[in-house]
């Protein structure tokens, strides 16, 4: 397994018990791994969304289709809203300022009436 190149793939983890030093045991433990999406790259594209850099430290650059959504959301990992934008008609281009979020993964919801579209994002 390869996660640069693999979405999934097999691991085995072989996990060796010691009492003083001398083994006395071993347990081997076979798993799948799948990969839905890298997290460390420096773009995300999801169609209408584009989000960059990411990670960021300072700023966070969002950008989509004129007018393809009307409301952004930012959410934590626990799923806390820490933000709420309202977005300008034909407006497509935000910046978000991220350098006072606690350094974690957060996601970021574009909408509009009919759909929305989500990605993750991680601030440094």
């Amino acid at each position: 397994y390869t996660p640069e190149t693999d979405q999934f793939g097999e691991a085995e983890i072989t996990l060796t018990i010691k009492d003083d030093g001398e083994p006395i045991g071993t347990a081997i433990k076979k798993f799948i791994i799948y990969v839905e999406e890298e997290s460390a790259t420096n773009e995300i594209d999801m169609g209408h969304l584009n989000i960059y850099p990411n990670p960021a430290r300072e700023m966070l650059y969002i950008t989509f289709e004129p007018g393809a959504f009307n409301l952004l959301f930012i959410n934590d990992i626990s799923g806390r809203m820490t933000q709420m934008i309202s977005l300008q008609s034909g407006e497509d281009r935000i910046e978000l300022d991220v350098s006072a979020y606690e350094s974690g993964i957060y996601f970021i919801t574009c909408a509009n009436d009919a759909s929305s579209e989500r990605a993750k994002f991680i601030v440094e």
